[in-house]
């Protein structure tokens, strides 16, 4: 399976201008709008979803890679953290119960064991795939570090097309 590919600004081989040319060219056209993306009132999310889907993107919407297209991304993303915050709910709900049973029989029962860790492991299995869609969407620090990475690249060439080498 081959590699994801970076954008052109994030890149760090040695390129010719002649390619860099063509790989902004490619960029530009699969560049999609992104009127679609403000619609929050999608049925495929509950309210705690549709929370963190505005949240997500406003911190989103400075980022030029962004569009129509990142939405089911965006949407998938926001679902599992709904999904996430309801297992911490029963996680501590679980937690309560096995408290009150070792202060009432001195152990917790294997039953409400097996239900706890149960929910554990769907909340990691849960973090997992939040986390991936995190990375999908560009929500991880590493990935907005290289886009104001390109930005800030991009003004110092400019800086110096027009004043020189300072």
């Amino acid at each position: 399976m081959a590699r994801p590919r970076k954008p052109v600004d994030t890149q760090t081989r040695h390129n010719t201008q002649a390619e860099i040319q063509r790989q902004k060219f490619a960029e530009s056209l699969v560049q999609t709008g992104r009127e679609d993306l403000a619609e929050t009132s999608i049925g495929l999310m509950d309210a705690t979803a549709r929370k963190e889907y505005a949240r997500v993107l406003r911190s989103l919407v400075d980022l030029p890679v962004i569009g129509n297209l990142d939405r089911t991304n965006l949407v998938g993303y926001c679902n599992y953290y709904s999904l996430h915050r309801k297992l911490e709910g029963k996680i501590k709900k679980q937690e309560a119960q096995i408290k009150k049973e070792e202060k009432e029989l001195g152990e917790a029962s294997e039953e409400t064991n097996a239900i706890y860790f149960e929910l554990l492991r769907q909340d990691r299995l849960t973090c997992e795939s939040m986390i991936r869609f995190e990375k999908l969407c560009g929500l991880t620090l590493d990935s907005r570090l290289k886009v104001a990475d390109a930005a800030a690249k991009q003004v110092e060439d400019e800086l110096q097309g027009e004043f020189g080498d300072i």
